[in-house]
Order: structure tokens, then C-alpha cells, then sequence
């Protein structure tokens, strides 16, 4: 049986990401024009010499609110192997009798989870799932922060 991708996705959800998707095509219809992309030109300049800590911060934030939003619209429990594993460290039944056995590479994602699972006091599995969704934003996004700091001073 496999999972309905699209019982988790709103109505809202598809008005904004359309929305979005029209307005990239905009833009790049209107930097085809010659006067558009100067101007665009002009601002990306002022951006990058005036105000750009202030500007990144912004793109930064509105970024980490994006993914925040993707996952409590998104977040759902997977028929693969990262749903066996978020279901075992939540002590839920598994459709997968001895998995462990034949994929032992997993145990130490399985303790950390577990360790998350107890660390929140037991949650849904629901709400299990949009937990690890966001330590996943906060790893991946610090890395890149990370990354971009080292780069920078390199």
C-alpha cells in the first residue's frame, strides 16, 4: 500500500506555490527587457554594497520560514527505509519483519532517533515525523552557515 503523497498538501499550499511559480516567470520574462534588467542591475548593485547583512538576513529568514512551512504541510511517515526507522525508534510495529538484521548501518540513526523520541516525550508519529523534519533544517541549514563562514574566511 503505498501513501497518498497529496492528502498532505492544502489548498494554500498549492495557491502559494503557483503563485510563486507565476512570479518567477514574470521576472524572467521582464529581464528579457533591456531597461528591466538594468534597473534589476542597479538594485543588485545598491543591495550588494549598501545593505547586504541586513538583506541576506532577510532572504535568510524568509527561507527558514519557507522550509518551515514545507514541512508541517509535508511531513508524513515514508514506506521506506526512513519510515522503518523513525517507526522503530518510536516503538511502533514496522511492516518489515527483520530489518535490522539484513541493513545494521541503520542502528546508530535508529539511536539517535530513539533518543529524539524520548528527548520530546514520546510524540505521534505524525508529529515524531515533522520533529526530525526540523533537527534535519537546523542541521542541514547550520552546515551551510558553517560552510559559507569557513569558505568566506578561506
Amino acid at each position: 500500500m503505498l501513501p497518498n503523497i497529496m492528502s498532505n498538501v492544502s489548498a494554500e499550499f498549492i495557491a502559494v506555490l503557483t503563485v510563486i511559480i507565476v512570479l518567477i516567470y514574470i521576472f524572467f520574462e521582464l529581464y528579457r527587457i533591456r531597461k528591466v534588467k538594468e534597473k534589476v542591475l542597479d538594485i543588485l548593485r545598491f543591495v550588494t554594497s549598501k545593505k547586504k547583512f541586513y538583506i541576506w538576513l532577510c532572504v535568510g529568514i524568509l527561507i527558514v520560514l519557507w522550509q518551515l512551512y514545507l514541512i508541517h504541510y509535508l511531513a508524513g511517515i515514508s514506506y521506506w527505509d526512513p519510515g522503518i526507522i523513525e517507526m522503530t525508534a518510536a516503538r511502533k510495529r514496522v511492516w518489515v519483519v527483520g530489518y535490522f538484521s539484513t541493513n545494521p548501518n541503520n542502528i546508530l540513526i535508529l539511536l539517535i532517533e530513539h533518543a529524539i523520541w524520548v528527548i520530546f516525550n514520546r510524540p505521534s508519529v505524525y508529529l515524531f515525523s515533522k520533529i526530525l523534519s526540523v533537527v534535519n533544517l537546523f542541521a542541514v541549514d547550520s552546515s551551510l552557515i558553517i560552510i559559507i563562514y569557513l569558505l568566506k574566511n578561506y
